[in-house]
């Protein structure tokens, strides 16, 4: 009798013992899961400030392109390459008359 009272407090002492474990690999787990969030939200912060900055860039520079634009198809500028690359020259206005009805 002594010996199934000693057995069947072992086998207590083990499914608590597992109980404990199992209870400390879940909190391990939740642990593991706490910290893993928080790496990804740093790694995702920075993420972010950097698609921040690199759509400033972008802003900035297609804003100068938007300028440069409108210098290149500015009626100067087009007369001005016209006279160079083309050899053009501006003609004086010429007076244009019209017959008498």
């Amino acid at each position: 009798m002594e010996a199934q009272k000693i057995v069947s407090k072992m086998k207590l002492m083990a499914r608590t013992v597992w109980g404990l474990l199992a209870i400390l690999a879940i909190m391990a787990a939740l642990a593991l899961y706490y910290v893993w969030q928080g790496w990804q939200i740093v790694a995702l912060s920075t993420q972010v400030t950097a698609m921040r900055a690199e759509t400033e860039d972008l802003i900035l520079q297609r804003n100068q392109l938007r300028i440069e634009v409108s210098k290149v198809w500015s009626l100067e500028e087009i007369e001005r390459r016209a006279r160079e690359r083309l050899g053009m020259k501006k003609l004086a206005p010429k007076r244009l008359v019209l017959p008498a009805r």
